[in-house]
């Protein structure tokens, strides 16, 4: 492969990325905060004590975090890079695995084993 092919790959890799980027901000931040999004979700997490380096537990938290602020961001809007319904799927499965591993965390629920065999 010649190199003006490589270069044009790239370019085209570039500009979807920033077609991307552009339609994500439109959905989760402000055209005059571009961070408006990560400083919401930095906040939340100091006000409850959700540390990613602590447990895969706060790592689940943070995940709810995000996905929760995304609602939050498209409720009422017509989002152009994704479905509402997506973020509140995600969202109820983050908040499932938060919970599952609460559970191992708390010992009452061990790798392999199934809610049903965990309370007999």
């Amino acid at each position: 492969m010649k190199q003006e092919q490589v270069l044009r790959m790239v370019d085209s890799l570039n500009e979807k990325r920033r077609e991307l980027l552009q339609k994500r901000n439109q959905d989760y931040a402000e055209t005059n905060d571009f961070f408006k999004n990560l400083r919401e979700v930095w906040s939340i997490c100091e006000i409850l004590d959700i540390d990613t380096t602590k447990s895969m537990e706060d790592c689940a938290l943070f995940m709810t975090v995000v996905k929760l602020q995304r609602y939050c961001n498209l409720r009422g809007r017509d989002p152009a890079g994704e479905a509402v319904e997506d973020t509140v799927v995600d969202l109820h499965n983050y908040l499932d695995i938060t919970y599952i591993l609460s559970q191992l965390h708390a010992n009452t629920l061990y790798v392999g084993q199934t809610f049903d065999e965990s309370s007999t």
